[in-house]
């Protein structure tokens, strides 16, 4: 527990979203794969280009270790997901470090997950479907198996990914069941 939370971004949203949501959690920096930068530098505007700085996932962060500052406040956020918002402005709903742990205790629990479990992890991060196979797994200790966009909707190229990977446990909206 570090004290850092994360806000998941979508590239899929509307850039005016995606501004909208840069915006309302103000950031200490972006993480993005190297050929995402520009795209994101473009759709968040000049104002965002020089605030906040964007690091890469296939560099390492060559910041202050962090190792010596553990936190144990369960009430600090551990990550801040957007709803598509009532009133058009997205709006953050924050998870405290213990509402995630009370979530995957509940899901390890009531799931029976165990280490061996194999879960789909279809949802995008910004959606909260996803909270239960990331942290579910990770608190069971199990396996998370990324279901890749090219097979997503794909009825039968997901039941063969499903068969191949031999997930075990799989999470997920009504759709999905239906194109299976």
């Amino acid at each position: 527990l570090l004290g850092a939370a994360y806000v998941p971004l979508d590239l899929r949203w509307p850039q005016a979203r995606l501004r909208d949501v840069v915006k309302a959690s103000d950031p200490a920096v972006l993480l993005c794969r190297h050929e995402e930068r520009a795209w994101l530098q473009q759709a968040l505007g000049s104002t965002y280009q020089t605030m906040v700085p964007a690091i890469h996932v296939e560099e390492s962060w060559q910041g202050e270790d962090q190792s010596s500052h553990v936190l144990s406040d369960p009430s600090l956020p551990a990550y801040v997901l957007f709803t598509s918002g009532s009133t058009g402005e997205p709006k953050g709903v924050v998870h405290t470090q213990a509402s995630v742990m009370n979530f995957a205790r509940w899901s390890a629990q009531h799931l029976h997950l165990r280490p061996d479990d194999r879960l789909s992890g279809h949802a995008h991060l910004s959606f909260d479907l996803s909270t239960f196979d990331l942290f579910g797994a990770l608190y069971a200790g199990a396996s998370i198996w990324p279901i890749p966009e090219s097979v997503m909707f794909r009825g039968a190229l997901l039941r063969q990914f499903i068969q191949e990977h031999r997930l075990t446990i799989w999470y997920s909206v009504p759709r999905l069941w239906g194109l299976m």
